[in-house]
């Protein structure tokens, strides 16, 4: 086992080092940066509250600190319901404080307990690439991918990705890089925090042919719609639909109209007071 686990690390080792730094969707090698850093993490709260438990002589419940601290200092949201909030403001202040620990590692109390920079790194950098051997994909693309949820296949009890849910897309990048995709917790590296849903762009001196738009969720939210979804790919690739600005573009392009009298109230299907064509 001693052995086997030599030659992980080896293997570990040469990876990281080949590794251009572009966390691309495709690339192996930005999967097992990203798993080491999860597990730095992991291993120097674990090791930390361990010797903090050790210095109270066990008085206090330091396995739970640990735990705890996992949520808060990944990110992951103080609301549970994801309703407010996706994540919390401690989201891309982690990444600095990690920099900081393993450029000044004499000075952190954090790798002091965990025995030293070379301990943490191996046991990192082992965790990562055995927790990667497990996926039969192992792209960055596969473990970060844009997810888009809807609230009814969660109360319908569907698995996720199912049901009303729209396709999940491979993506690239993560908390820290220009392009913002921001993990949503250090156990959930779904790129779910930070994608920008809906991209508006305006020419304020011709609004008429100048102005373009795209969601995801395509020209209708509605489900059932044939339109629900539509621009997935096109939001995906970065690409923009023209907005009909004008009363007559719109009336040119539309492909179905909804009218409301304003009267009716809406009791009975027969007295919703609309028409659709």
């Amino acid at each position: 086992d001693a052995k086997k686990n030599s030659v992980l690390l080896g293997e570990g080792f040469e990876t990281l080092a080949g590794f251009d730094g572009d966390l691309t969707a495709e690339s192996e090698a930005a999967s097992l940066y990203v798993l080491t850093h999860v597990h730095l993490v992991k291993f120097l709260l674990e090791e930390g509250c361990k010797k903090m438990a050790a210095d109270a002589k066990g008085n206090e419940d330091f396995e739970t600190v640990a735990k705890m601290l996992v949520d808060i200092i990944g990110g992951a949201s103080f609301d549970l319901a994801c309703v407010l909030k996706l994540i919390n403001e401690f989201q891309g202040v982690l990444h600095i404080n990690v920099l900081r620990m393993l450029r000044s590692p004499k000075k952190s109390y954090w790798i002091a307990a965990g025995g030293g920079l070379n301990a943490v790194l191996g046991t990192a950098i082992f965790r990562g690439l055995r927790q990667l051997k497990g996926y039969s994909n192992r792209q960055w693309g596969h473990l970060h991918p844009t997810t888009f949820p809807n609230k009814f296949t969660t109360a319908l009890k569907m698995s996720p990705g199912t049901g009303f849910d729209l396709p999940s897309l491979p993506t690239g990048g993560d908390t820290n890089t220009p392009c913002q995709r921001k993990i949503k917790s250090l156990d959930d590296l779904s790129a779910s925090s930070s994608n920008i849903s809906l991209r508006f762009v305006a020419d304020m001196s011709d609004l008429r042919h100048g102005c373009s738009i795209i969601t995801p969720v395509g020209q209708c939210a509605v489900l059932g719609s044939p339109f629900y979804g539509q621009d997935v790919e096109k939001w995906y690739k970065g690409e923009m639909r023209k907005v009909n600005w004008v009363e007559e573009d719109v009336r040119a392009a539309a492909k179905f109209s909804m009218l409301f009298n304003g009267k009716t109230i809406p009791t009975r299907k027969a007295d919703c007071g609309c028409m659709i064509s």
